[in-house]
């Protein structure tokens, strides 16, 4: 269950998305962040590097959700050992998903610091935490598949990466594929011979209508929302 809990991002402009830092190891703390690390009766810091382990992590997060504050993490990767970076990530992941931890800053080497930024923000966007690009989601085509998915995939990211934030789905058939993607903000599904149903937070908007009609009007409802 996650803890209901006001988020370190609300110092810095609401609950979500959280916040996180990439600094290198010639960088200090912005004014803003040092002071939210300052205030420690509404924010727990938790300093952590590369000898700690998943278990290390998690048994000093467990220990300060007691006290029911925003939690943040602090890792320390400055040894320049990036597969280990790149396994905090992987393994830190769920305790984002799970609501454990409010918000993340990394010090890493200055020639890292632009792949621990790709690092955290997919790991952020992975878990939910904080969307820094589209989520795309499909499913294999099968039998009841009437057009061509990995195309209309294809297309349909190309068109939409001008805009951040989406969750877009491409399902094959309505047999299943409403029922999957109920909680995409829009979505592609299949209705027969190269047609398809727009969808928009579960509900069509229009039906049997070509690929580049459905992607010049999922366009213009991303504009106009």
């Amino acid at each position: 269950k996650k803890r209901e809990t006001q988020s370190v991002s609300s110092f810095i402009g609401g609950k979500h998305p959280i916040p996180f830092l990439v600094l290198t190891e010639k960088e200090k703390l912005p004014q803003d962040w040092e002071q939210i690390f300052q205030n420690t009766d509404q924010t727990i810091r938790i300093d952590v590097g590369l000898d700690d382990t998943v278990f290390d992590i998690r048994q000093k997060v467990y220990e300060h959700i007691v006290a029911d504050k925003p939690i943040y993490l602090v890792f320390d990767a400055t040894a320049g050992v990036w597969s280990q970076l790149t396994r905090f990530s992987v393994s830190c992941g769920n305790l984002f998903t799970e609501g454990l931890v409010d918000g993340i800053v990394v010090k890493c080497l200055e020639k890292e610091k632009e792949q621990a930024e790709q690092m955290v923000k997919a790991m952020l966007q992975v878990t939910g935490a904080r969307r820094t690009g589209n989520e795309y989601i499909s499913c294999p085509s099968c039998s009841r598949t009437q057009f061509d998915i990995e195309t209309v995939a294809r297309e349909v990211k190309k068109a939409t990466q001008a805009f951040q934030g989406l969750k877009i789905a491409v399902m094959g058939c309505v047999v299943n594929g409403p029922g999957e993607m109920q909680d995409a903000d829009y979505g592609f599904v299949g209705a027969g011979n190269n047609k398809v149903m727009l969808y928009k937070k579960g509900a069509v908007i229009a039906k049997n209508i070509s690929l580049n009609e459905a992607i010049d009007l999922l366009i213009n409802e991303i504009k106009q929302a």
